[in-house]
This record gives structure tokens, C-alpha cells and sequence, in this order.
């Protein structure tokens, strides 16, 4: 390509930003207060299918709510409950009450049968809720009154006042099944006991409206909109033009011009989340380390991370990032050195025998299939091109499989139908990786997509998970940083710096977790 732009691609670009601000001009109509904008929207929006992504985890974050949640700094309060839990360690048992008066936006009342159903759903092994383990230390649940929830525990763990901070949905809504299928009416209309409740659902917009019935004081926010627009390349015209009011997640070519505006604000925050390219390890060449080790040395990812981040984020080694109390400064990233991709993959057997571009072993050509989601930022196209086009000048065959979103996560999350494929990952503080790499969450749905096993590393991910000592929990974390980044079940890629865009003329005040986003929406003010 030349650094020329073709002026039908100018025409092009400013028919899209004038179709987009007209499209969005219709909605004025219905007096959002609150319109932010994303690229996609979950299409089933309970707390287990929707919490698959980070835009779904930002819409559940205004519906829904738990019994605790956390404040400013990290610490666990009540939502719901009427104090913390009380812990018995002695009878491995816990207990929480529930506030009086509790009641869902339908006027129905919030009751412990509610909590203990919303249990039963989550565990469930056919909801295959990737974040099952929070939930491992419960025995069992019951409801001793109305307001009164009583856990048994596996043991006397003080982690589990933590766990307890799940999304409860209401039973009287659902129904006695506890597996929400796809054509289940509530992951359509659902009803949480956040402080907004669901009024509309279209193809590219997400209307939600104040709950009355809401425990705590009426947010200053009147209502929010979810606004899908799939290009992203006018997302930052839509938040100057004032057709909407904030971007959760600014590009950073699009960063200066925002923060030259003296009508937006930009914010900065830990995107707590790494990406990287993901290898099928039963494949019958990426199940063995030094090819996997191969490819990682194979892709340049820092004039990657330059070229379509300008460089706003840093190259990682593992699956931890800078800010996880488990990353290990000691490990640094694999180098581009192509020659030793050559060099690795030759003593491996791999050889271009007949002299036609593709290397081969015992007569089966190494190609490769990489599955990947239309559905994903032009900036991860690219990267993925990238990458295939320089598997390609090392005599690897690269085929990409495009497909829509849903046909994507059922290839990768639930058929392990692919070689390749490109995936972000999203943790909270607790750093939790079991469910990547332990080879007892290889299941259809499940998240350890990878289908990788070792035993080594089978051992200290249960020893983390086991263990109530915080500097045994580092230390074990930082040892399987290491371990991971040896085994390469991914080419571990960058985190990135993400910044959140609003209008300043409309909001103050404006707080961002790291991890939900919109938690302290409550608190954020409108001029």
C-alpha cells in the first residue's frame, strides 16, 4: 500500500459518518440522558451468556446486582445483604441476611429462595458458567426464612465472604428450571436488582430505564441507552458531534482529537486484560511446546502493538499483566527472530521438500487454520493478517476462516474446531487463570479453549486456588507465569492501555472500574 488515500475511500468515510449521525439522531427522540456507544451488543443478556464479553459485563454491571459488592477502594460491602457475611470457620458455615423490604422492579419481593436459585443456575453444569470455580467452596445453599441464606462450606475458607458478591435473578421470572436456554423469554426481558431495568431491545440499541424500585437512592441518570455502532471508525465523530456521550473503550489513533476537544474528557484505566493468538494444543503439530515456542518467535509483536496501538500498551510474557500480583518481572517476552523460527522448525522435521513454499513432515504439509470472528476491531484484522503473513515467509500455511460471531464462539468456546484463533481475556483482582489452562475445564462452553494439559502446571494451579496465604498465592502465581510462558499454549501478545471518552459538558464526576465500568455510575453527575 502507498501513503496515498483514494478519494472514494474520503467520499466513502464521510457518507458512513453522516449516515451514522442520522441514524442516531432518531433516537434524541426517546430522551436518553446516558447514550454510550459500542461495537456489538450480547445477544442474551442473563449474567451468564452475557458476562462472556467485556460489553456484555459492562451492560450487566447497570441490571443487575448481588448481595455484596465493592467501594472505591477495592473493599467488600453490602448491596443487598444487610451487613457482610458472618463467617464460621469452626462449622464451615456462612451466613447473610438480606434487607427488609427488598423487592424486584415488578414489585415481587427479593427473597433467599431467590439467591439459592440464582446458586442452583450458576452451577449448573449445563449453563457452563465460565467463572464456576467462585463458586467451589459452597456445598450447598439453603434458605433458612425469607431474608436468611445459609452456606455450607467445603471448608472454613474466608475467601468465601468474596464469592458471595454473585448477580441474583429473580426465581418468579425464570421459572423452577434452573438452565437458562437460548429460547428462555428472560435472556430477552431480564430483571435484576440494579438501579436500571431493561425497557427496549433492537438490533442496534439497548434502552434501559430507571428501576422504582431500586434500595438505594435514584441515580442522577434518568436512563441509558446502549448504542450499537459496528464502525468503529466513527466512533470518535459520534462523541464530538454530541450524538453520543461516551465511548467505554477510545482507539488510540482516535485519542488526540478527543483529547484536543474541549467538550470531552478522557479517562484512563487498567484494562486488567491481555490478548494473544490461541493454539488448539491437540492439533498434531501445536501440541508440541517447541512448535508453539517456533510461532512465538515468528511474529513482531512490538511493530504490531506500534502500528495499530501507537504503542499504547506493553508487550507481555504471560497471562498475567504489570498491575497482577502474580506477573513475574523476570520473564520477558518472546523476540522477533525469524531465523530462529527457521532454525526451530527445522530440527523439528519441518522441511520444504518439493520446493513449493510449505514446509512439510512426513509428507503432511504444515498448514494451519486460523478461525477467527468478523465480528472483531479492524486493528485485531490486521494483527491476525500480520501474523499469518509472517507464518507464511517462514513455509507455514495459513488458511483464515472468517465467521460471524456466534458461529465463531461455537467453533472455538464449544466445538475446539480451529488451530488459531485471536482472543482477549478480561480478569478481575483475583488474577484467577484456572479456568484457561487447568485440564479439568476442557469442556464444551468452558474457557480453557486451548485443550492444554501439563501436569506441572495441573499442580500449582490447584495449589493457588487452594491456598489462604497471599504471599504463597504471589508465588505460586508469579512460578506459573513463568511455567505458561515456557509452554506457550498462546502467543502471549500485549495489555493495553484503554481510555474511556465523555462529554464533559453533560457529566462530572465520572468514575470507571477497571473491571465493570459502570459500578460507581451512581455517583457520576449531569450538569
Amino acid at each position: 500500500m502507498n501513503g496515498k488515500r483514494d478519494p472514494k475511500l474520503r467520499k466513502s468515510s464521510t457518507f458512513l459518518i453522516a449516515f451514522g449521525i442520522l441514524v442516531l439522531s432518531c433516537f434524541s427522540g426517546w430522551g436518553a440522558q446516558l447514550r454510550y456507544v459500542e461495537t456489538s451488543r450480547p445477544d442474551l443478556l442473563n449474567p451468564i451468556d452475557g458476562s462472556r464479553n467485556v460489553v456484555g459485563v459492562r451492560l450487566l454491571q447497570l441490571i443487575f446486582r448481588g448481595m455484596i459488592g465493592q467501594d472505591r477502594r477495592g473493599e467488600w460491602v453490602p448491596e443487598m445483604a444487610l451487613a457482610l457475611p458472618v463467617l464460621d470457620t469452626e462449622a464451615r458455615e456462612m451466613t447473610i441476611n438480606l434487607k427488609d423490604g427488598l423487592q424486584w422492579p415488578d414489585g415481587q419481593p427479593i427473597t433467599a429462595e431467590d439467591v439459592v436459585h440464582s446458586f442452583r443456575i450458576y452451577t449448573d453444569k449445563r449453563s457452563r458458567y465460565g467463572s464456576i470455580n467462585i463458586f467451589e467452596l459452597f456445598e450447598q445453599v439453603e434458605a433458612v426464612d425469607q431474608n436468611t441464606v445459609r452456606f455450607k462450606l467445603t471448608e472454613g475458607d474466608p475467601r468465601a465472604i468474596s464469592r458471595s458478591g454473585f448477580f441474583i435473578v429473580p426465581k418468579h421470572k425464570i421459572g423452577e428450571d434452573t438452565f437458562l436456554a437460548p429460547e428462555n423469554n428472560f435472556n430477552r426481558e431480564p430483571m435484576g436488582a440494579g438501579p436500571y431495568q431493561v425497557v427496549r431491545v433492537e438490533p442496534n440499541r439497548i434502552q434501559l430505564g430507571p428501576n422504582s424500585r431500586y434500595y438505594k437512592p435514584a441515580p442522577p441518570i434518568d436512563d441509558v441507552q446502549l448504542i450499537v455502532n459496528a464502525d468503529e471508525n466513527i466512533q470518535h465523530s459520534l462523541l464530538l458531534s454530541g450524538f453520543v456521550d461516551m465511548d467505554p473503550v477510545v482507539r488510540p489513533q482516535d485519542l488526540p482529537g478527543l483529547q484536543a476537544s474541549l467538550d470531552v474528557g478522557v479517562i484512563p484505566y487498567d484494562s486488567q486484560s491481555w490478548y494473544g493468538f490461541a493454539y488448539n494444543c491437540k492439533n498434531d503439530f501445536l501440541k508440541f511446546k517447541e512448535f508453539r515456542q517456533a510461532l512465538s518467535y515468528a511474529f513482531h509483536a512490538d511493530d504490531a502493538l506500534q502500528a495499530s496501538f501507537q504503542g499504547q500498551g506493553l508487550l507481555v510474557s504471560g497471562p498475567y499483566t504489570p498491575s497482577s500480583f502474580c506477573f513475574n518481572p523476570e520473564v520477558n517476552p518472546y523476540p522477533y527472530e525469524p531465523q530462529k523460527t527457521g532454525e526451530m522448525l527445522d530440527r523439528l522435521g519441518f522441511i520444504d521438500i518439493k520446493g513449493e513454499g510449505i514446509r512439510e513432515q512426513d509428507g503432511k504439509p504444515l498448514r494451519l487454520r486460523m478461525v477467527l470472528s468478523k465480528g472483531m476491531s479492524q486493528d485485531n484484522k490486521d494483527i491476525c493478517a500480520n501474523f499469518a503473513q509472517q507464518l507464511g515467509a517462514q513455509k507455514i500455511k495459513v488458511d483464515i476462516d472468517w465467521q460471524e460471531e456466534n458461529a465463531w464462539y461455537k467453533k472455538v468456546f464449544f466445538d475446539h474446531d480451529y488451530d488459531i484463533t485471536f482472543v482477549s481475556w478480561k480478569f478481575d483482582e483475583g488474577s484467577n487463570i484456572y479456568p484457561l489452562f487447568s485440564k479439568t475445564e476442557q469442556g464444551p462452553g468452558q474457557y480453557n479453549i486451548t485443550q492444554f494439559e501439563h501436569d506441572g502446571i495441573q499442580e500449582y494451579l490447584e495449589r493457588f486456588r487452594e491456598t489462604k496465604d497471599d504471599g504463597e498465592r504471589a508465588e505460586l502465581g508469579q512460578r506459573l507465569h513463568e511455567m505458561l510462558h515456557e509452554q506457550a499454549p498462546y502467543t502471549f501478545l500485549w495489555t493495553l492501555e484503554h481510555n474511556s471518552a465523555y462529554r464533559s459538558d453533560l457529566l462530572s464526576r465520572v468514575i470507571i472500574h477497571p473491571f465493570y465500568f459502570f459500578t460507581f455510575i451512581e455517583e457520576w453527575e449531569l450538569y
